[in-house]
């Protein structure tokens, strides 16, 4: 889903280091993609991947993370590494747009993050695209290019909160798939 992301960093500033199981097919042929083939959900295996990563390419400046709900403590743990090396890395993390829910009232466990002193975080929520005519059940979920656009813009611009699509109101948006 982030293909397009990946490719634009390398080309606008490379070597970019991509954790994926399908990371050894997507970066061939495209230098300086730098696969780290492996699932993150396996914690041995990423911290080998993101280490090797380090040592070949050094500290992380730029890190676009989506990190799905089931392994919910990978972003602290890759938060508290960034923070180790030294150089306020900025970590951009990409949530749907069920975190954004209009009955949501307590903070995100994320928050914390916010104002951290050694990274610079920041938030990337995904939203959808209403339908023209603004009939309920017709809007759709974002196209990864439309992803992918929203996610250089917020790059560029260093935004600490950006939004891509619309996340109100909330009746307009698409059903789970």
């Amino acid at each position: 889903m982030l293909a397009g992301v990946s490719r634009w960093l390398a080309k606008n500033g490379g070597p970019v280091s991509v954790l994926s199981r399908g990371a050894d097919a997507f970066c061939a042929g495209h230098a300086p993609l730098h696969a780290l083939g492996c699932d993150y959900r396996e914690p041995v295996a990423r911290w080998q991947q993101l280490e090797r990563a380090r040592q070949r390419h050094g500290p992380f400046d730029l890190v676009v993370a989506w990190i799905h709900m089931s392994t919910p403590d990978f972003l602290f743990e890759l938060a508290r590494t960034l923070a180790d090396q030294g150089n306020q890395p900025r970590l951009f993390h990409l949530v749907g747009s069920g975190f954004s829910h209009p009955d949501r009232r307590r903070p995100s466990r994320y928050d914390r993050l916010i104002d951290s002193p050694h990274i610079r975080y920041r938030r990337i929520r995904l939203g959808f695209v209403p339908h023209p005519s603004g009939v309920q059940g017709e809007s759709r979920w974002l196209s990864h290019a439309e992803i992918c656009a929203g996610v250089e813009c917020a790059i560029v611009t260093d935004a600490a909160d950006h939004t891509i699509g619309i996340l109100r109101p909330w009746n307009l948006r698409p059903a789970s798939d």
